[in-house]
């Protein structure tokens, strides 16, 4: 399993981010069920999250389960022809490195003659071929160790300018007597092959079951233009398809995740007395704000900016940054989209000179620390409003949104933030 993990970093990153992600997951879960708030953003966290990251885990165990079924007989070969001289062993370990006509009798042991590029590999050997090509194969005990050598042989040869590719691809160059000669590392596995012309160095690698990058810099043919074709247009659709599903996971999952569902046992009241409770708020001594726009069913929520009392305020706690909340009442599902914007706000010369630039901000808040008092706002007996008068505001955006989420959802209403308010033929992406 080490060896498989070593020769397949993909795979490792994958199970170690994967990791990672779930102790993250468990550690903010358990401060968040600690402070009474709802686990719904860990849920949502996880679900995009394993969205994202479980393809990848499957493309790369089929990859690397792949290699392993290949590299198990090149793992054996390369034990035969580094223990004792058996001559039937290493004749076909020979042909089950190099191919099925390579001749055992010209494999040579080239770990000492290249320098120190090839000083780490478990095993290394070269076989001369009648149609004038050469094959150089090395093993080595991870992929790294497999690069380093790649790039330490095409230094020793000073061939490391001057040609096309890089260890992904395979690397490419002209040689001066002529022909091309092609070095890649594959798993733990150093290939460097050199032939007449580029299409029979491609034959020499596809006779001994070596795949050929799809993106090599090598001339000839490769696979067959309708293999190419569809493999590629079913990539395309995997891809579009995985894309579409994570961005409405990602719009979907996160609104539900930031939505508080109404107090359980209050039927819903008619949008217009919502309206009223929710002006309502413009009447006790807090500094929110809530103005009506030209839409009947939107709302403003900001702070007192236009009061010399809270810029006051503002301008003894530094406040830099203010918040704005659009509330847009949709009577149809009993709920209020909630859309979030800030703007840098200067203060210092006074209310009526104070300059706002409005941005709409990407993101919801998913967590934030829950408190049985309101911030600044409490319930009588009768579900009217008033002010704690214990309470200090902060002017903190938590302050803005909490006592606007107590009356909606009091009313029988969802408090549902949304990312982007799209028009109703779209909610079905963005929630």
């Amino acid at each position: 399993m080490l060896q498989l993990l070593r020769a397949n970093p993909g795979l490792l990153i994958v199970l170690a981010l994967l990791g990672m992600g779930l102790l993250v997951s468990l550690i903010v879960a358990t401060l968040m069920r600690a402070s009474g708030a709802s686990l719904r953003p860990i849920v949502w966290f996880a679900g995009f999250f394993g969205l994202v990251l479980l393809p990848q885990l499957v493309f790369h165990s089929i990859q690397a389960f792949r290699w392993a079924r290949e590299d198990a007989p090149r793992r054996a070969a390369v034990e035969i022809l580094a223990g004792a001289p058996d001559p039937a062993k290493r004749a076909t370990a020979v042909k089950a490195l190099f191919g099925p006509d390579a001749d055992a009798d010209l494999a040579r042991d080239v770990r000492k003659d290249f320098g120190t590029s090839l000083a780490e590999a478990q095993g290394a050997w070269t076989v001369p071929f009648a149609d004038g090509t050469t094959v150089l194969l090395a093993r080595f005990g991870s992929t790294t160790a497999a690069e380093r050598a790649w790039t330490g042989y095409l230094q020793y040869h000073g061939w490391a300018r001057g040609g096309r590719g890089d260890s992904h691809r395979g690397y490419r160059v002209d040689r001066p007597t002529g022909g091309p000669l092609y070095a890649l590392p594959f798993g733990v596995m150093l290939g460097v092959w050199t032939g007449p012309d580029d299409p029979t160095v491609r034959h020499r690698m596809t006779t001994a079951g070596y795949a050929v990058p799809s993106s090599a810099p090598l001339g000839g043919v490769g696979a067959t233009g309708g293999q190419m074709t569809l493999r590629n247009v079913g990539l395309a659709a995997g891809v579009s398809m995985l894309v579409l599903l994570a961005s409405a996971f990602f719009f979907r999952g996160s609104s539900w995740a930031a939505s508080t569902p109404p107090v359980a046992g209050v039927a819903p009241i008619p949008e217009v007395e919502l309206r009223s409770r929710l002006a309502a708020v413009n009447r006790i001594s807090i500094p929110l704000l809530i103005a009506a726009t030209d839409d009947p069913n939107e709302l403003i929520a900001t702070w007192r900016f236009t009061d010399p009392h809270w810029v006051d305020l503002a301008r003894a706690r530094a406040f830099q940054r203010t918040h704005r909340l659009r509330l847009r009442l949709d009577p149809t599902t009993r709920s209020v989209r909630v859309t979030e914007s800030h703007a840098q706000w200067e203060a210092s010369t006074g209310a009526d000179m104070a300059s706002l630039k409005w941005k709409a901000n990407i993101g919801i808040v998913l967590f934030q620390r829950q408190h049985r008092r309101l911030y600044g706002v409490e319930f009588d007996g009768q579900n009217t409003v008033r002010t704690d008068p214990k309470h200090r505001f902060e002017l903190h955006p938590f302050e803005l949104k909490v006592p606007l989420m107590e009356v909606v959802t009091r009313a029988g209403w969802e408090w549902h933030p949304v990312v982007w308010d799209a028009p109703r033929w779209l909610r079905w992406l963005t929630g």
